[in-house]
């Protein structure tokens, strides 16, 4: 079986055989012991071991070689990170996502002028202020359900003055007045 440059390395650096080094990752990556240990070891060859000889000889192999314990807390360290690493990038994504939802929509442009404005004094406060009031339409005069409102229709609005429906209109338009 052939192994990576990385694994090769690892292995001089820790004293160790490469299938060392493959045994640790399995238990660096919650394998049972036994069952790492009879994956990397046992062949069809020698036959077949009992889990619990294999979880024995696993915990002694651990146990004989500091390599093997040090390596082992390596990549579980570095397992860690990286999940980290990952939560703290979907977490960073989400965030934005959130922050662009909610520059989306008038409610939360609203709420976003409200927390920039709290945190603004003099002028640019009064910006802000002016901003959220004609957002909010108070820049708009009150309108009462009392107050009448007049709604002309207009019946014929048309700027092309070469339409057939626009001369019928006119000559009508004629007939009538005359």
């Amino acid at each position: 079986m052939e192994y990576s440059e990385n694994t090769k390395q690892l292995a001089q650096r820790y004293n160790l055989t490469c299938k060392d080094v493959m045994f640790c990752r399995l238990i660096a990556a919650a394998a049972d012991a036994g069952d790492a240990f009879a994956a990397i070891y046992f062949n069809s060859q020698t036959g077949r071991k009992t889990n619990a000889q294999a979880t024995s000889q696993a915990t002694e192999f651990i146990r004989n070689n500091p390599g093997a314990k040090i390596l082992i807390n390596y990549f579980k360290s570095a397992r860690q990170q990286r999940a980290r690493k990952e939560a703290e990038t979907e977490l960073n994504e989400r965030e934005q996502n959130e922050r662009q939802n909610e520059l989306s929509n008038r409610a939360g442009v609203l709420q976003r002028l409200k927390v920039v404005t709290s945190n603004l004094s003099g002028k640019e406060e009064l910006q802000g202020l002016v901003t959220i009031a004609k957002m909010q339409g108070f820049d708009k005069p009150e309108e009462h359900e009392t107050d009448e409102k007049r709604v002309y229709f207009l019946p014929w609005v048309s700027n092309c003055r070469a339409c057939k429906l626009l001369d019928i209109y006119i000559k009508c338009t004629r007939t009538r007045e005359d």
